[in-house]
């Protein structure tokens, strides 16, 4: 798993499982187009659901 990924996923973590791209790149300091591409490749270490938006506006949440 990247540095990235790790960043991420704490940081979904602490904003209690579900947020936006855009909430993600306030608490990682990551710019939403790379927290856009990042989302993908996700999918292999955490069950990852998108939950609609556009943008920075995309909502994403973590099932257990």
């Amino acid at each position: 798993m990247k540095k990235r990924h790790k960043i991420i996923i704490k940081a979904f973590r602490d904003l209690g499982g579900k947020a936006t791209l855009g909430e993600l790149s306030e608490k990682t300091g990551l710019h939403v187009n790379r927290l856009s591409q990042s989302m993908y490749s996700m999918g292999q270490y955490i069950n990852l659901v998108f939950l609609g938006g556009r943008g920075k506006d995309q909502k994403y949440e973590i099932k257990d």
